[in-house]
């Protein structure tokens, strides 16, 4: 399990990747294969050069897929809340949830003023300090509660993405990391009812 796969990814998703803060994880693209035991050793490296090859505007696509338009939901939206709730609320009983997890952890995320601390960037940051910290039984319990249950649709909606390479491709790098993390920690989901 890599901290750092976690961070990367997370950043990816969380920042827009024209500011600043993207930069360094952008940099660090081309190093997801080696910082991790990836069990389809071929994919990621396949995966990482798409990333490196596309051409796209990136910010465009993640405003396009990340960003409420103004009437309705984002195409694949990285809130869990979305996913989990029957209206498709942000802010919704799952996030109070995942707000108390981080409470208990002791964990004070530093975010958008207004933003749902359950956006899928935050929760894969807040992955990889857990995993530094080696703090296992909170990586599990993020993973079992808060995470996994909704994000297979998120990667789902994201590898159907029509709107650039970019995220489509990241998507497939996110799936595999998280089945993997589901495998080495031997996790066995809630059954959930999704509404996204």
């Amino acid at each position: 399990m890599s901290a750092s796969v976690a961070r990367i990814l997370g950043g990816l998703l969380y920042y827009a990747p024209d500011s600043a803060a993207a930069e360094p994880f952008l940099a660090a693209l081309t190093r997801l294969p080696e910082l991790a035991d990836w069990p389809e050793e071929d994919e990621v490296p396949y995966w990482c050069r798409v990333l490196h090859l596309t051409t796209e505007d990136k910010a465009y696509s993640f405003r396009v897929l990340f960003t409420a338009p103004e009437q309705g939901l984002a195409p694949v939206p990285p809130w869990g809340s979305v996913y989990q709730d029957a209206e498709n609320r942000l802010d919704a009983a799952s996030t109070r949830r995942y707000r108390a997890f981080l409470q208990t952890q002791q964990l004070l995320l530093h975010h958008t003023v207004g933003e749902p601390e359950d956006h899928i960037g935050l929760m894969l940051l807040t992955l990889a300090y857990l995993l530094e910290q080696e703090r296992e039984e909170a990586v599990i319990e993020l993973l079992r509660e808060h995470l996994l249950p909704w994000s297979w649709r998120f990667v789902q909606l994201l590898q159907q993405a029509t709107e650039g390479d970019f995220y489509p491709a990241l998507s497939r790098i996110l799936g595999g990391f998280l089945a993997e993390l589901e495998y080495q920690l031997e996790i066995c989901l809630p059954m959930i009812r999704l509404y996204r």
